[in-house]
């Protein structure tokens, strides 16, 4: 069974290459003088004076539009296989179905109308077999699969790791030795976790505010979770403990998630945003 956030990020690029494709042709219409209206080099006057609507797609998509896009789905799919990066078969699987998915969208129709999206076709089935192969290969053991770094935290440099945890620590907002922040964040093994300090009115531990905390590094690109995901906010929340170092009960957790509303009244949030905006 497929998760929805790999539907959802599968249903997105598959969206993305037909509407805009359409949109491009669309405008070419629009230029009052056809192809005569842009500016050639010699070489591609060559390439494109018979084929104006490719010529205007390669250059809109090369612009950013396309590989943004691809850079986009393929963090989606790190993510997940990470995620899973002590379960070969589970990761095999997805990697098929990606695999599968990408010849469906990129087919043979759209190929031989804009040729040169085979190219992205073949970057991303590359990168799909790779990232795979390297997680699977028989030579990486349970130890050196630990030391490959979440790409949840790809954006996430060490030396601004090692900034948030002395503002937060000057703040008394957490509890926790710098290497096991920095392991944490990291995506490394961690071995007690981070206290998380900040209280409520009712001078319990105040989930919200860790909550906000975590989605405010996610808005500013230091977590990647672009669709706020639940259960990557689930897993981030298990790095850190309560004031007794205990993890955060599981059923109370959810009914805290389910009921968060960055909108109402969290405990220090100009103070989380005046943290994260020093980094």
């Amino acid at each position: 069974m497929v998760d929805k956030l790999t539907l959802r990020n599968i249903e997105h690029l598959r969206k993305f290459l037909c509407e805009e494709c359409s949109r491009v042709k669309e405008l070419f219409k629009t230029f009052p003088d056809g192809f005569s209206g842009l500016v050639l080099t010699e070489d591609e006057d060559l390439r494109y004076s018979n084929n104006p609507e490719i010529y205007l797609l390669e250059h809109y998509f090369r612009g950013h539009l396309l590989q943004k896009m691809i850079n986009d789905f393929l963090e989606q799919y790190h993510l997940l296989i990470y995620s899973n990066i002590n379960d070969d078969k589970i990761n095999q699987k997805y990697k098929n179905y990606y695999l599968k998915t990408v010849e469906e969208i990129f087919n043979d129709k759209i190929l031989s109308e804009f040729s040169f999206l085979s190219e992205y076709k073949g970057y991303l089935q590359n990168e799909i077999e790779k990232h795979v192969d390297v997680l699977t290969s028989p030579s990486l053991d349970c130890k050196n699969k630990k030391s490959i770094r979440n790409p949840l935290f790809a954006n996430f440099p060490v030396p601004k790791i090692k900034r948030l945890y002395h503002l937060l620590t000057e703040s008394a907002f957490i509890e926790a030795d710098e290497e096991e922040f920095v392991n944490a964040f990291s995506g490394k093994e961690i071995t007690t976790g981070i206290k998380w300090l900040v209280t409520g009115k009712n001078k319990d531990i105040s989930k919200p505010s860790l909550f906000y905390f975590i989605n405010q590094l996610a808005e500013k690109g230091f977590i990647n979770n672009r669709d706020k995901d639940i259960k990557v906010l689930k897993q981030i929340v298990s790095l850190f403990r309560d004031k007794k170092n205990n993890h955060f009960d599981p059923q109370r957790l959810s009914t805290a998630i389910s009921n968060y509303n960055p909108k109402a009244a969290i405990s220090r949030k100009a103070k989380i945003d005046n943290i994260i905006s020093q980094l």
